[in-house]
């Protein structure tokens, strides 16, 4: 988890809580696995109830855990729609949480933006020609 602790219990999950690390091991099972390892079942069917499409998605990660969405592990570089993208960038933060369906990326501002669910939110260069939007990469991984 955050600072690369260890966790073996639920209250250490929460102690320790990194937003980007859940949303990984979400990603690969391991939370799943995690979670009914220790008899969380509930934890994990919530989790697993929920729509990754959703613009609130992190929001309702922190919720089912019961930590603040503002957490240091990333809740607190969480864009839920442009205007939150905006806000970031101006702040100079290198690394974006994108939480929703469509973001229109300034060229200017080139962050290390993530997928905050499993599906990738669409991203728009903001560019005069599309050779010179297709020259620069948005995503880790396009």
């Amino acid at each position: 988890m955050k600072d690369g602790v260890e966790v073996r219990d639920l209250e250490g999950l929460k102690d320790n809580f990194s937003l980007e690390r859940i949303l990984l091991y979400l990603e690969d099972g391991r939370l799943d696995t995690w979670l009914r390892d220790r008899y969380l079942d509930d934890i994990a069917d919530a989790v697993s109830e929920l729509d990754r499409t959703d613009a609130g998605f992190c929001r309702k990660i922190c919720e089912i855990f019961e930590v603040e969405d503002a957490q240091d592990g990333g809740g607190d570089r969480i864009a839920y729609e442009q205007d939150d993208l905006y806000d970031l960038l101006d702040e100079g933060e290198n690394t974006i949480y994108l939480s929703g369906e469509r973001f229109s990326i300034p060229l200017a501002k080139k962050p290390g933006a993530m997928p905050a669910s499993s599906s990738t939110p669409r991203t728009q260069p903001r560019a005069r020609s599309q050779l010179c939007a297709q020259s620069k990469s948005m995503l880790p991984g396009q």
